[in-house]
């Protein structure tokens, strides 16, 4: 083989190799742009999917925003007192309003304070979804009665819980007014059969006593001291007997009822007893407000109003502070086996700074003869009569006390026009 024809051969290999690797160029340059274009499409569809989950995302965060929104507000506007708090540390995490009212302290307050500040530390963590009734004293001094029920806010994370809790102290208020009205029911029959058959022996012994002093023109002053001991213990019992019969009779009795004030009837029933207050060195605060007329006896209110002032003036035998306030509000009242809410009621709140009541004796204060006056001769009959004609007007008697600091009552009778 001659030098031309391996140079002939060397170049058509060399010629062969070019194309070989002008194909493979070829074919990569083809390859790629097929992969650019298939990149282009997937780019764009995934920019369309990802412009549809921002659409999806956002709609869900609108929704959640919303749901989150409507149970925010069922929490903050619920009537039931809620409070969420850590159980380990007991530290309170958020409250909604109505544990604001119910505690009578501001949200920030609260949430700066451990729910052992708020004496509800004695909850049975445990024992979830069980109601537990109890007696909260709040900061101010008052008293509320307040059903609680604890349970966790989260099953993921035992250590939040909340504690609900509803006001039910005016609820267990009506309930002792109910019970207090069936009792005194009872009562009122017992003392119209007994006062009925004391009135005949008395009338006897009343006579005897009366026939004997007639014998005896000039007794001796022995005889004459025992016969008058035997005179005024008849007339005693006698006025016993005539305070069971007005008590026994007061819800049988027909009412005169008129349109009256009552600012006028408060004011003419101070008139009659205004001078006897001053000389005993009570000073008299009056807060009239103005008040719808009111269909009422006022002859029996008159009665009511001057019975538990002379309580009030008893309760102050070193002088004092008598406060009578009138207003007009919304109340819920016992109507006969029905509550009603929401009443429109005329209040006379009168208010004494004496001795005041012991809450042992507070549940007794309207039972009939019941008394803490035994050295002024009380019969214990006057708040129990009083109670009972506030009872004929579908109304209340209130009254809340504390020993050495003075008694507050409340006459609280429904608007009837």
């Amino acid at each position: 083989m001659d030098q031309t024809t391996q140079i002939q051969i060397i170049l058509i290999v060399a010629f062969l190799l070019f194309l070989g690797f002008l194909g493979i160029i070829i074919f990569l340059l083809v390859r790629l742009a097929t992969n650019q274009h298939y990149l282009k499409s997937a780019r764009a569809e995934l920019q369309e999917h990802n412009a549809n989950l921002e659409i999806v995302i956002a709609e869900r965060t609108r929704k959640l925003a919303v749901s989150e929104e409507k149970y925010r507000n069922l929490f903050l506007k619920s009537k039931e007192a809620i409070i969420i708090f850590n159980s380990r540390s007991g530290d309170i995490l958020d409250v909604n309003e109505e544990a604001t009212r119910l505690f009578k302290q501001t949200s920030d307050e609260l949430n700066a304070r451990t729910i052992r500040d708020i004496h509800l530390t004695d909850l049975d963590v445990d024992a979830q979804e069980v109601w537990n009734e109890r007696v909260l004293e709040l900061e101010d001094g008052s008293m509320k009665v307040v059903e609680c029920l604890i349970g966790s806010t989260d099953e993921q994370n035992t250590q939040i819980m909340q504690a609900i809790c509803r006001d039910i102290t005016e609820k267990r208020d009506l309930e002792a007014q109910l019970a207090q009205s069936q009792k005194l029911i009872g009562l009122g029959l017992l003392a119209a059969g007994v006062a009925h058959e004391l009135n005949n022996p008395l009338s006897s012994i009343y006579n005897s006593c009366y026939f004997i002093k007639d014998e005896l023109p000039h007794p001796s002053a022995k005889v004459a001291k025992h016969l008058g001991i035997i005179e005024s213990q008849i007339e005693r019992c006698i006025k016993i007997i005539k305070d069971l019969l007005n008590f026994s009779s007061a819800p049988k009795m027909q009412m005169q009822l008129e349109h009256a004030d009552v600012n006028e009837i408060v004011q003419r029933t101070l008139s009659l007893i205004e001078e006897e207050m001053h000389f005993a060195n009570i000073k008299i605060e009056t807060n009239y407000s103005e008040l719808p007329a009111i269909l009422i006896d006022t002859a029996r209110l008159t009665a009511v109003i001057f019975n538990i002032i002379m309580n009030s003036m008893q309760a102050m035998p070193g002088g004092g502070k008598l406060t009578i306030t009138t207003l007009s509000e919304k109340r819920t009242l016992q109507q006969e086996d029905d509550i009603a809410s929401n009443i429109e009621c005329n209040v006379i709140r009168i208010g004494d700074t004496g001795v005041g009541i012991s809450q042992q004796n507070l549940p007794k204060l309207f039972t009939p003869f019941f008394t803490t006056k035994l050295k002024s001769g009380g019969l214990g009959m006057g708040l129990s009569v009083s109670y009972q004609i506030i009872k004929m007007f579908r109304g209340a008697i209130l009254v809340k006390s504390e020993l050495g600091k003075g008694t507050e009552f409340e006459i609280v009778m429904p608007i009837r026009t």
